[in-house]
């Protein structure tokens, strides 16, 4: 199938910004797992800083997942020369 057919609607990130947006995921995901492995490992009730705490962790899980998104997207995707 044509790329043509799913062209993004964003320009194509530039070799530095690829490189950025790997970079994030990776700290991204690792952070956030191990926010998650120590909530997880914590048997105090829920308290309002592991509420924040949970959240931030699956945030940065989120944020880490659209990061990835977009270099599995555009990688090997030809660049638009227009």
């Amino acid at each position: 199938m044509a790329h043509e057919a799913f062209d993004p609607i964003f320009p194509h990130p530039t070799d530095q910004q690829m490189h950025a947006l790997s970079l994030a995921s990776s700290y991204l995901q690792r952070a956030a797992t191990q926010a998650a492995s120590r909530i997880m490992g914590n048997d105090a009730p829920a308290t309002p800083r592991v509420v924040v705490l949970n959240d931030l962790s699956e945030g940065m899980m989120r944020s880490a997942a659209l990061c990835q998104m977009l270099v599995d997207l555009f990688d090997g995707w030809p660049v638009d020369e227009r």
